[in-house]
């Protein structure tokens, strides 16, 4: 009986905390959770304007949209490929939920700046709303490069790769990442050592400083390592001498995928 009243004590406090929560707002009568469903619609039409009624919506979307993204799922409904969406009473797939955030995120823009901590604290969980955290704060900007930085230190890797991805996807914006993500380049984890190297092929900064270690990466014991630093110096389109010889010289790899990766490279860069 008394944990029959604990639990029936937690429900109610729940149901309490749930009603005295500030409303959702709205736009032309419309929720923001009825826009974000129209934000992944193919037509056109009704895809512009839920991204107009989300900037018109304004800075007051953002506490909704960052408790949309980091709500939690149950093992059942992650089996099943769902989420559970309480504004609307039914069931939505969870990443075609969290797919609405980001692109309302990128509506935004660098309006959503005041989001940057909590989706950075999101982030920093390194649970599977990383990823989703990362693509939203690509879509402020360079506002969130700083943390983003910050985050590439993170004892977890999945933090570490994430904060790679957001910061490629911003790509020439990010360029005063680069010295950092060079510094990750020398990670203990491969697989974040890829998305710094993918990152910097997507950012396209071509000083000495990111070329030379790049070329170094061609050295890397690993092939799909090696396979990616081609493609990123091909990304890069600098041909300088240095590139051209360590492309050249990566097109006689042991491995298949990093010769093709260089002649890949090298046909952008050679006229």
């Amino acid at each position: 009986m008394v944990l029959g009243g604990l639990a029936l004590a937690i429900l109610l406090l729940a149901i309490f905390k749930w009603q005295q929560r500030d409303p959702e707002p709205s736009f032309e009568q419309r929720s923001l959770s009825e826009w974000l469903r129209d934000l992944n619609y193919r037509t056109p039409w009704k895809h512009a304007a839920a991204q107009n009624a989300i900037r018109k919506i304004g800075a007051q979307a953002l506490p909704f949209l960052v408790e949309a993204l980091e709500e939690r799922v149950s093992l059942k409904e992650k089996l099943a490929g769902m989420a559970w969406d309480a504004k609307s009473d039914r069931f939505l797939p969870g990443n075609v939920r969290r797919q609405a955030v980001c692109r309302a995120f990128a509506a935004l823009g660098s309006e959503a700046k005041p989001a940057i901590p909590a989706l950075i604290n999101l982030l920093s969980r390194g649970s599977d709303t990383a990823a989703w955290s990362a693509g939203c704060l690509t879509a402020i900007g360079p506002d969130a490069i700083v943390p983003l930085c910050s985050a590439l230190t993170n004892p977890n890797w999945v933090v570490r790769i994430s904060a790679c991805q957001a910061l490629g996807g911003m790509t020439n914006t990010a360029r005063a990442a680069t010295s950092s993500l060079v510094s990750v380049l020398k990670d203990p984890s491969l697989p974040v050592q890829h998305a710094a190297i993918v990152a910097l092929g997507s950012i396209r900064e071509t000083n000495i400083f990111v070329i030379d270690a790049l070329i170094q990466e061609l050295h890397n014991p690993v092939s799909w390592v090696r396979s990616a630093t081609a493609k990123a110096l091909g990304d890069l389109t600098v041909s300088t001498k240095d590139v051209l010889e360590a492309l050249n010289a990566a097109t006689h790899d042991t491995d298949e995928t990093v010769r093709s990766a260089a002649a890949a490279a090298l046909n952008r860069l050679e006229p």
